[in-house]
């Protein structure tokens, strides 16, 4: 035998009654589906932090200012131009020695997207399964 109780009970929000699947089940179906989404929605409201769509220069959260910073040195050094293919599509600075805390302008260089993961041989992270 089971030992649910089959007995119906009134649930305290909204007074229904309905049978409960457990001795500590205070709420109807309803309310407590309703209660589990207010919860959700109240939590995220509490930990969610607007990014925005344009997440671009001064907009991303962050930017830290468009002169000084290791990006601007390579592209006033080397141009806004990959180092490698000559690309201006989705460049980025590199750090040629990988040490990210080493921003000397001999240290770095222009790279397109393309190029940057050829330099870091991001293709040796993805297996083939046969």
């Amino acid at each position: 035998m089971n030992n649910v109780n089959l007995n119906p009970r009134a649930c305290t929000l909204c007074g229904k009654d309905y049978i409960p699947t457990s001795n500590r089940q205070k709420y109807c179906v309803e309310c407590q589906a309703d209660l589990n989404r207010k919860r959700c929605t109240e939590r995220y409201c509490r930990t969610y932090r607007p990014k925005g769509y344009n997440q671009t220069r001064e907009q991303n959260n962050c930017w830290r200012g468009g002169t000084g910073t290791y990006r601007h040195i390579a592209r006033e050094i080397h141009g806004d131009a990959c180092t490698e293919c000559g690309s201006t599509k989705f460049t980025c600075a590199h750090h040629k020695d990988e040490d990210r805390t080493n921003n000397n302008p001999g240290n770095l260089e222009v790279l397109c997207r393309s190029c940057h993961a050829k330099r870091h041989e991001l293709h040796k992270n993805f297996s083939l399964k046969v």
